[in-house]
This record gives structure tokens, C-alpha cells and sequence, in this order.
């Protein structure tokens, strides 16, 4: 159902007619709202995972950075990036992202060797973020429900979803990919409302315990936290790290540090993008307005929301206290919001709640991972690039269960890899940049679309011009410029960043998106000859936008 051949457009002497290959209906339905878009968007940047669980730890490597730089700056220059992959969705409201883009714009051969770099990438981080449910959140959780209860036995609990403990964090993490995967293929509705839901509950808890810290003076935390902790407790946590060049009230803000901040930082606001790889199944999808509302909408919203988190967390924490526990200086809790958070309601009842609900940030997270590489097996297997049952789509359920079964297994199997292999941390730095390579050939799309393709932006949603002037080519230019900084700003930071654990390894992370690059074009011209030997001439296949 998913391949048919048009009529011939050439022949060859040498075999059979060669045909233009065109494709049917994908089977697949457009029932995902914008809300369900934006909160798959937000997964990809969850404000927990991001700045206010991960992201603390980025203080410990940068510790004399001024967070407020090193996060604000990197979201203003996602702005272009936003913009091109708004007006592209928009241009393209296909399941495929990318790999639609460039393929159409640049080259096919290209389209597929930049995705297949994200894809592996993203391969990787689903066991990654696999982990973030009981290493981030169950473990967290239970640990604050254990303080704020005074219940060693819960305390003690959460040490089986810490990550010293291998099956514990193994064992959860095939339960949500599992969880996900099975909601998946009953419906895609379900699976996004679903995650829907969960973000909006979470983003509730977040409020809340953001007004608490808001209305939480620094001495009134003090002393919840030492009444936890023990008397003189906070204390002692800020004269752990007192003369040695830590705090930025003794050496002042470092714009090195700063600066390479600004990677990890990056990070928690530019990837609002993900929601792109599901558009063929989102309602209006073409409609330019509503895509901008979608990418730009989100991003806006995330660092909003994460720079009066900051702000307040700094406002009841104390800077100083929070450099010092995220390097490591406390001993009791976990070095987070949330925990932090439900010590100063001074309500156990409150804090139980609130720090359940923080909860659902996991799953959202590891959704937004899983959908681009089941969404890419899809388009992969559509374009025959890979066997045609693998984009087979259930006829009840209008899903590619057969795609998202691969994808469950590929999880699963990284899931094993990070769970058990201290060697995990080298592969999931090699997997970093090809994320930063998918922005920069799209912007390289974007800046030459007008003139290499002008049958497809000429009236289409990328013809955009305020003013009179093309908004899609400026947006490249300046996301080229931008996408090819972040590629090369890890390698200046080699200790912070992890990049010196071994000295093959800086060399390994520039070569991996390079080598996917070779083995996508490798494998698409593969393919080309392999299906020209049956008569169709793949090339004709990319002059077109792909049907629904």
C-alpha cells in the first residue's frame, strides 16, 4: 500500500523501462493537535531535564559562569534556527523532517547522510534518556518522599533506581520505551495526548513550586534545610567550596566559562524542533502561522519559564549553595529544584504531590527521542531505501508498527549498552554533534532554496517577507553562521565537556557525523542502482513534495 510506479519517463537499452517512482497515501492520519506538536516540542526541552535537573550539573564544570548570559544568548541565536524549521514544516508538512528537506532542496544522497547522523544520534540518546525515568525522576522522588516523611525504608528504596544499580536502571528503562512503544501502536493520538497530559501536569507542579521558592526568603530555606540536613548543615555546604576559585563572589563571572556554558545551555531551548519529524500526521501543518505558533512558540516559552526558574531557584537557594552541592559538596538529598523545592513548602503532604507530579516529565522526554527515529525507519522504507514492509502501516490503527517495533528494539538494545557499559558515556559523545550538523545543512537548504528550487518556495509557506524582504534566506544565512559555531565550540572545551577521556576521542566525535555522511550517500546511491535494475528511477522521486 505504501509504493506504486508511475508511468515511464525514460528507457534504457540495457534493461527494463525506467519509471518515475511515485508514492501513494502514507496510511497514516492527521490527528495530532498543535497543543500535542508544542508539548512534543517542549519534551525535546522539558524544563526539568534541561535547566533544572541536568543543566545544575553544568555549574559544577562551569561553576564562575553567569547563568543568565549563558542561557539567554544561546536562545536568542535559536531564533533563526526556529524560524527556518518553522517555515519549512510549513513548506513541508511531512513525516520525514530533515530528511525531506535537504533531500528535495540539496541532494537525496545528502538528505540521507545527514539524517542517518541523527538518526544513530538519536539511537543513542533514547537509551540515554531511558535512564532520566529512574535515575532523574523515580530516584529523586522517592528520595524527597523519604525526607519530607522522615521514612529511611523510602530512602532507602530509591537506592534501586539510582545509577549504581544496573538492573534497577535497566529494567525501568525497557518499561517506559515499552510504555511508549505499545501507546505508540494502538493509536498515535493516544500516545501524544497522553504525553500531552503529562507535560501539563508537570508544568503545574513546576509552577507551584515555583511561586514557593518565589515567596521563600534565603533564610527561611536555610533553615528547612537544616533542619533536614542537620543543624549548620547549609552551612557547611557553602564553606566546602569557600577559596577555591568556585564562586563568582570571590573571582568574579568568567566569560570562558560562560561561553562554554553556553553549549550545554544551548541545548535547553534550540531543539524545539522535534515535532517536525510527526508533521504528517499533524492537523494544518502547512499552514505557516500555525508552525511559527509550534517551534518559535515553544522556545519562547521554554526560556521563559527556565529563566524565572533561575531566577528564583538562586533567589531561596543562594548561589553560592547551589555551586557548591552541584560540585559534589552535599550529602544529604539530591542536588535539584524539585528537592529543593519540596523542602520549602514545609508541608509534607504538598511535597508528596508536587514531587509525584514531577514525575511525568521523564516520559515526555524519551517520546520526543523515539518518534524522529520511527518516523525516519518510515520515510526510509517509503522511499525505498529500506524493505517496504518496514513502513506497512495497521489499517485499524493507521500506525507503522512494524517501524515502531524496530525502534522499541534498537531502544531497548542502547538501553542495555548505557545500563551496563561504562564506556556508554564515549558513545554518547560521539553522538553529539551529528545533531548540529542536521541544523547546518538545513540552513544551508534554507539559504539556497529560492534559487536551486524555485518550482517549490516560489508561493509556498517559505515565501515569507516582512517588509519586502525574504525572511527563509536571512533566517539560513544567520543559522549557518550559528549551527557552525556550536559544531566547533565543544572542541575548546575538551575537560568540561568530557571530549579528553581518551585521546582518540575529540578526533572520533569531528570523524562520526563526517562517516554518516559517507554511508548515507554510499547507501543511497546503493539504492538507486538497486531499484534502477527494477526499472525505477529514484531521482524523478525527489522533484516532488511527497503526498500524505
Amino acid at each position: 500500500m505504501s509504493t506504486s510506479a508511475a508511468a515511464p519517463s525514460a528507457s534504457s537499452t540495457d534493461g527494463p523501462p525506467v519509471k518515475a517512482y511515485t508514492r501513494n497515501a502514507t496510511g497514516l492520519v492527521r490527528e495530532a493537535r498543535l497543543i500535542d506538536q508544542i508539548a512534543l516540542n517542549l519534551g525535546a526541552n522539558t524544563p526539568l531535564t534541561s535547566a533544572l535537573a541536568v543543566g545544575l550539573f553544568t555549574i559544577a564544570a562551569f561553576p564562575r559562569m553567569n547563568v543568565y548570559i549563558a542561557l539567554l544568548v544561546p536562545a536568542l541565536l535559536s531564533v533563526p534556527i526556529w524560524i527556518t524549521w518553522s517555515l519549512f514544516a510549513a513548506t513541508f508538512p511531512k513525516t520525514g523532517g530533515d530528511y525531506i528537506y535537504n533531500s528535495r532542496i540539496l541532494t537525496p544522497a545528502i538528505g540521507l547522510g545527514v539524517n542517518l547522523g541523527f538518526m544513530f544520534a538519536s539511537v543513542l540518546s533514547a537509551g540515554f534518556a531511558a535512564s532520566f525515568l529512574p535515575e532523574l525522576a523515580i530516584n529523586p522522588t522517592l528520595l524527597i518522599i523519604g525526607t519530607v516523611t522522615h521514612s529511611h525504608s523510602i530512602s532507602n528504596f530509591a537506592g534501586n533506581f539510582a545509577v549504581s544499580d544496573h538492573w534497577g536502571v535497566f529494567l525501568t528503562s525497557v518499561a517506559g520505551i515499552l510504555l511508549l512503544c505499545v501507546l505508540g501502536a494502538i493509536r498515535s493520538k493516544l500516545v501524544l495526548r497522553v504525553m500531552s497530559l503529562m507535560v501539563g501536569i508537570f508544568a503545574v507542579a513546576a509552577i507551584i513550586d515555583i511561586v514557593i521558592l518565589l515567596f521563600t526568603s534565603n533564610s527561611s530555606f536555610i533553615h528547612t534545610f537544616n533542619h533536614y540536613a542537620g543543624a549548620g548543615g547549609y552551612q557547611k555546604v557553602v564553606h566546602a567550596a569557600a577559596g577555591k576559585g568556585l564562586y563568582p563572589s570571590e573571582g568574579g563571572y568568567s566569560f570562558k566559562q560562560t561561553l562554554g556554558a553556553m553549549f550545554v545551555w544551548v541545548g535547553f531551548s534550540i531543539w524545539v524542533w522535534y515535532g517536525a519529524y510527526i508533521n504528517g500526521e499533524v492537523r494544518r501543518a502547512g499552514d505557516r502561522k500555525r508552525m511559527l505558533t509550534s517551534v518559535v512558540g515553544s522556545g519562547v516559552l521554554q526560556t521563559v519559564f527556565v529563566l524565572i526558574s533561575i531566577f528564583v531557584f538562586y533567589h531561596a537557594i543562594g548561589q553560592d549553595f547551589a555551586i557548591s552541592a552541584a560540585a559534589g559538596n552535599q550529602s544529604t538529598g539530591v542536588a535539584t529544584f524539585p528537592y529543593y523545592a519540596a523542602l520549602a513548602t514545609g508541608n509534607s503532604v504538598i511535597a508528596v504531590v508536587i514531587s509525584v507530579a514531577f514525575l511525568l516529565w521523564a516520559l515526555p522526554v524519551l517520546s520526543a527521542i523515539i518518534a524522529p527515529i520511527s518516523r525516519g525507519l518510515f520515510v526510509y522504507s517509503f522511499e525505498r531505501l529500506l524493505p517496504p514492509w518496514v513502513s506497512r502501516v495497521n489499517p485499524k490503527t493507521h500506525t507503522p508498527v512494524y517501524a515502531i517495533a524496530i525502534t522499541a528494539f534498537l531502544a531497548v538494545l542502547d538501553s542495555a549498552f548505557n545500563s551496563f557499559n561504562a564506556n556508554f558515556s564515549v558513545a554518547l559523545t560521539l553522538a553529539e554533534l551529528p545533531g548540529f550538523f542536521v541544523m547546518f545543512f538545513v540552513a544551508i537548504s534554507a539559504l539556497v532554496m529560492r534559487r536551486r528550487r524555485p518550482q517549490l518556495y516560489n508561493g509556498s509557506q517559505a515565501d515569507w517577507k516582512i517588509a519586502g524582504v525574504p525572511v527563509l534566506p536571512i533566517a539560513g544565512a544567520l543559522s549557518v553562521v550559528i549551527s557552525a559555531g556550536l559544531i566547533v565550540l565543544p572542541f575548546f572545551y575538551q575537560k568540561q565537556l568530557g571530549l579528553n577521556s581518551h585521546s582518540w576521542l575529540p578526533t572520533a566525535t569531528a570523524i562520526a557525523p563526517v562517516a554518516a555522511i559517507v554511508i548515507g550517500v554510499i547507501w543511497w546511491y546503493i539504492a538507486r542502482a538497486r531499484n534502477r535494475a527494477h526499472g525505477i528511477d529514484l531521482n524523478l522521486l525527489y522533484k516532488t513534495i511527497p503526498p500524505d
